[in-house]
């Protein structure tokens, strides 16, 4: 088996997030089952990139890049949202001071 962790499969997961988050802005689309499809990849991808950086906070361009881009989708709930936003301005904070 395939770890999920693997730098192809990360990658896999990332593009076809990103294929439904760009079918999601398409007029006509079924956006409730491309807005699923993008948060099952996308979580899927950023979990593995989690599990890759191990215990340290620090993380790649692929993650800040990646946490951007869910910052632009429509989240399920506003809890979530406010989650996602504060740990995209951690992050900056970290990164950047």
């Amino acid at each position: 088996a395939v770890s999920l962790r693997h730098p192809q499969i990360l990658q896999l997961a990332n593009n076809v997030s990103n294929c439904y988050f760009y079918a999601a802005k398409a007029p006509g689309s079924k956006q409730d089952a491309c807005w699923e499809g993008f948060w099952k990849y996308k979580r899927l991808y950023m979990e593995g990139l989690e599990a890759n950086h191990g215990p340290t906070r620090q993380r790649d361009l692929h993650f800040l890049l990646s946490l951007r881009r869910m910052l632009e989708a429509k989240f399920a709930t506003a809890k979530e949202s406010i989650e996602c936003h504060k740990m995209f301005q951690d992050l900056c904070f970290r990164h950047f001071g």
